[in-house]
């Protein structure tokens, strides 16, 4: 864990954030996706069950470091100084659900997303926005939409009949704050969009590194030189908590 928990809030030089916090009252749990339905995993196993994912190498994040075809590290998305985090994190979990699912690595671009449902304006959002219009439209890859790209030119309708082949089907949506629905997840290998409202950002969390304190591994949108190779630890005991958590759990993988 030494040097890579996240302790500042502040983005780096170069990188933006861009979370607007979620409003329950007005979009409570269960509005557009089923509440979380899985059975929770009793806390007596939660020790037992991360030892054996570790021992293993199975969880999501080393599924991430040899996720590509050649056995390499997935990259990361980099959203700069662009406020898409909301978006890059959606596409984070699909990536790595693909993978978990065994479907063919997806260059996805996350700015497709970002640009359509903000009218191709530098805005502000939540993993649930864009997770919604994921679902219902799909995400275009690279190849149609290239990387941090925000030209109008990209939106053809061959680069949205391609987008299609890209969406979630299934999905849960976690109540805020709920440890134990997020470890369920992140011992099942389920990957979690996570809006932290400290930090201002929205990433996926990936993997538990401890219990107590309760610290997750979770996938950044800034890169591979942030932290570990795009990734880094959060320590919920300090206030970097889930407060607005959803968990693609079908995706139609390319």
């Amino acid at each position: 864990m030494v040097g890579f928990i996240v302790t500042d809030s502040t983005p780096p030089p170069g990188y933006s954030t861009g979370l607007i916090e979620r409003d329950y009252s007005l979009f409570p749990v269960g509005y557009n996706a089923k509440p979380f339905d899985l059975p929770l995993i009793p806390e007596s196993e939660y020790e037992s069950r991360l030892k054996l994912q570790t021992d293993m190498k199975a969880s999501l994040h080393h599924i991430r470091r040899s996720g590509m075809p050649d056995g390499s590290a997935i990259p990361s998305r980099d959203q700069g100084q662009v406020g898409y985090c909301w978006n890059h994190s959606v596409a984070a979990a699909m990536i790595l659900l693909n993978a978990v699912q065994g479907n063919p690595y997806v260059d996805l671009s996350p700015f497709s997303v970002g640009c359509k449902i903000m009218n191709f304006q530098n805005r502000g959002g939540n993993g649930n926005v864009a997770l919604e219009y994921v679902a219902k439209h799909g995400m275009c890859d690279a190849t149609h939409w290239p990387q941090r790209s925000m030209s109008r030119s990209n939106d053809t309708e061959a680069a949205w009949a391609d987008a299609a082949k890209n969406k979630v089907t299934e999905w849960m949506d976690l109540e805020p704050r709920n440890k134990a629905q997020l470890i369920t997840c992140l011992l099942l290998n389920t990957p979690v969009v996570y809006d932290c409202n400290k930090w201002g950002h929205s990433i996926c969390a990936m993997r538990i590194v401890s219990f107590r304190p309760f610290v997750i591994r979770i996938w950044n949108s800034w890169s591979d030189t942030w932290k570990d190779l795009g990734e880094g630890d959060i320590n919920w005991d300090d206030g970097w908590t889930g407060d607005g958590m959803i968990a693609p759990r079908v995706s139609m993988g390319g």
